[in-house]
């Protein structure tokens, strides 16, 4: 993947913010660009917190966390496994490609 040019904003992040809050930041003084920098900062705190305050959010997140338990234990138990072959061809003197 080609790197971008750094001087230019990141696509990825650029398709995320509406043109408006571009063109108005564009327009802003530094200190009133400081400012926003803060007020989204804030956004960012309350949002997280309607997150954790939000009972149905943690319900959900709890069952899935629940559901997923078995697979990731299984992953895991699988990585071990292959990491333990490793080691017995490793101690056998096999070359590990």
């Amino acid at each position: 993947m080609a790197k971008e040019n750094s001087s230019e904003f990141p696509k990825k992040l650029g398709k995320l913010i509406p043109q408006e809050f571009e063109d108005a930041c564009l327009t802003l003084s530094t200190e009133d660009l400081k400012t926003r920098i803060v007020e989204c900062e804030k956004h960012i705190v309350d949002i997280s917190a309607a997150m954790i305050a939000d009972e149905e959010y943690q319900q959900a997140k709890e069952k899935a966390k629940q559901f997923g338990a078995v697979y990731k234990e299984n992953r895991k138990i699988e990585a071990a496994k292959i990491q333990y072959c490793l080691f017995v061809l490793e101690g056998r003197g096999a070359a590990i490609e």
